[in-house]
């Protein structure tokens, strides 16, 4: 089950300051607190085991660690920006939750479904929870980042003009030919070999040889010539 964290890029990109302070010895259970929200050493650990499961071979000590800080900043940043989310009055609604829940859940079967839950240790709320989450921060991303961005014309002249070599892709060129046969010369076509039929008899006598060494293998843009 794959899951969406932003990184401090988005902080950045929506002007959103970090307001949170790491709690010491008094609550080892408590990594830290944001907005007045903690986040616990339980939900981390959760998170840890769900990437893990996917991984092929078991993180070393020092790896588990960094991966572990990674997520604690992962939840951290995401707390941030549903707090945000929220009082810009873009949590998403029950109705839109369910809805994708319903889309996450559809190619699984139900043992497949409760299989994947129990192997990454999340639960029904734990996925919704993840899901009204990810939801609200696309919506404030929507909002305050993708809704501000304009490309103009201009901008659209500028890249191509910036990246032209990239753009000069030699076209296919193809030339048509064909075989026209008449019993006397005709001055609208032009024959290369001067070897006009004067006669019905002589055209009859061309088209035959033409098929000939064309069902014998000859090239006809050749003979098209």
């Amino acid at each position: 089950m794959k899951r969406w964290l932003p990184g401090l890029g988005i902080l950045a990109a929506l002007g959103v300051a970090p307001a949170c302070k790491k709690q010491g010895p008094p609550a080892p259970d408590v990594w830290a607190v944001v907005n007045g929200e903690a986040v616990k050493r339980d939900e981390v650990e959760k998170y840890y085991r769900s990437r893990v499961t996917r991984e092929t071979q078991e993180p070393s000590q020092e790896e588990a660690l960094s991966l572990k800080l990674n997520i604690l900043d992962e939840l951290i940043n995401n707390e941030i920006l549903l707090e945000r989310a929220k009082k810009l009055s873009l949590e998403a609604s029950d109705g839109e939750v369910e809805d994708k829940f319903t889309e996450f859940k559809s190619p699984y079967t139900e043992d497949e479904f409760q299989r994947q839950m129990k192997d990454r240790g999340f639960t029904v709320d734990d996925l919704k929870r993840d899901l009204r989450r990810q939801l609200s921060i696309q919506k404030l991303i929507n909002k305050e980042v993708v809704a501000k961005v304009t490309i103009t014309d201009q901008d659209v002249t500028d890249f191509y003009n910036q990246n032209r070599s990239q753009f000069n892709v030699a076209e296919p060129q193809y030339r048509i030919a064909q075989i026209v046969v008449t019993p006397r010369k005709d001055p609208l076509l032009r024959n290369r070999k001067n070897d006009d039929a004067t006669t019905e008899a002589e055209a009859r006598h061309k088209c035959a040889t033409l098929l000939e060494r064309l069902a014998g293998g000859a090239d006809f843009a050749t003979l098209a010539m």
